[in-house]
């Protein structure tokens, strides 16, 4: 057995009566997603090819998903071959075969000279070890296994699958391997995946449906006096609430062009950023290790209740809109904008619970009501 894991696209039309070759690659760390045909392979990797570390074919399989046995011929081979060299990321591929005539061809051995035969004990050894040898070249599959733990959050039980790209561009630019220079723009994929991660919390019954948008939810998570719920016990250890936080504040003032794009580009660095991406990998870690321990979704949600509010309190209740003058309104009630900036956001629902009158001359003919407190 082995901690690495590698995870390998492999396409055979007969690969569903391959069980024992399947297990055995996984006991060798192998992780192999399989399919029958070329379309079917190449359209996955079109979409996901960050995840896969080297590609594994048979020699003759089917071209179509549609194609019958005994339409399977080398076709498929050459055009997976050509779209290969299409992608974004370059791939070392090697062919699994039963096909024992092809190994005396020489044109075969020209163009595919990394070939094993199916059922032979010496290749497949030969295979795994060549499989991982590749693989180890890639620079994601490097940061794959250096963050191993992250990746392991990555999947449709904790955070989704499609965090794991998410998460490895991010980790691409605190190694080096990617231009740091415009690392704010990059701060909208961190929120991003604390949006994931929010949902995640949804999935397991801890944070309620009606808790939405990225500010409400953060607090709810904190137990923060602000919010609409009280907890009926302390869901984050209190370091990660504070890095939750510390999160959330970054990354929402960034996603509006505030302070923190300015401080970033005047600074020069990507320390600011690397901090950010190293909170979140904390609290990544952090919610497995919660998820893993809470696996009651009726228990999740008796972890908070319903605050009482007052109606008479609450003068509306709406989402937050922006106008095309950048002011910030929900319903007719002017919201004040560094109330908003960087700690809301557009589509986030509130209550107003205060109301004054809006002196303002340059707003008050559209919003002659001014929301003096809202939660």
């Amino acid at each position: 057995m082995t901690d690495k894991k590698y995870n390998i696209l492999w396409i055979d039309d007969e690969h569903e009566k391959l069980g024992g070759f399947k297990l055995q690659a996984r006991q060798n760390g192998i992780i192999l997603k399989a399919f029958k045909s070329k379309d079917a392979g190449i359209a996955e990797l079109q979409v996901n090819y960050s995840s896969y570390d080297v590609i594994l074919l048979d020699a003759k399989f089917f071209e179509n998903e549609e194609d019958v046995a005994g339409s399977e011929d080398l076709k498929a081979l050459n055009l997976v071959k050509d779209a290969l060299l299409q992608l974004p990321k370059k791939f070392e591929f090697f062919v699994l075969t039963g096909q024992a005539e092809l190994f005396a061809d020489k044109t075969f051995n020209t163009f595919f000279p990394k070939y094993y035969s199916k059922g032979v004990d010496a290749d497949i050894s030969r295979l795994f070890a060549d499989l991982k040898n590749a693989a180890d070249k890639q620079t994601d599959t490097q940061i794959r296994h250096k963050y191993q733990r992250i990746f392991e959050v990555c999947t449709d039980k904790y955070i989704g699958t499609s965090s794991a790209n998410m998460l490895l561009s991010l980790l691409k630019i605190v190694e080096g391997y990617e231009d740091s220079s415009n690392t704010e723009n990059h701060l909208t994929t961190v929120r991003k995946v604390v949006e994931e991660l929010f949902k995640a919390f949804k999935q397991i019954g801890v944070i309620p449906n009606e808790v939405t948008g990225i500010n409400p939810q953060s607090k709810f998570l904190a137990g923060h006096k602000d919010s609409l719920y009280s907890l009926t016990e302390e869901i984050l250890d209190p370091i990660i609430a504070s890095l939750q936080r510390s999160i959330v504040d970054i990354t929402q003032d960034a996603s509006h062009n505030g302070k923190v794009d300015k401080y970033i580009k005047q600074q020069g660095t990507p320390f600011l950023f690397n901090s950010v991406v190293f909170q979140l990998l904390d609290v990544l870690i952090w919610f497995k290790k919660f998820a893993d321990s809470h696996p009651d979704i009726e228990k999740n949600k008796l972890l908070s209740t319903p605050k009482l509010v007052e109606e008479d309190v609450v003068f509306y209740e709406g989402k937050i809109e922006q106008d095309d003058k950048g002011n910030y309104y929900c319903g007719e009630y002017l919201l004040g904008y560094k109330e908003v900036s960087g700690k809301y956001s557009v589509g986030d629902s509130i209550k107003i619970t205060k109301v004054i009158s809006n002196n303002k001359p340059q707003t008050r003919v559209d919003y002659p009501k001014f929301a003096k407190t809202f939660i």
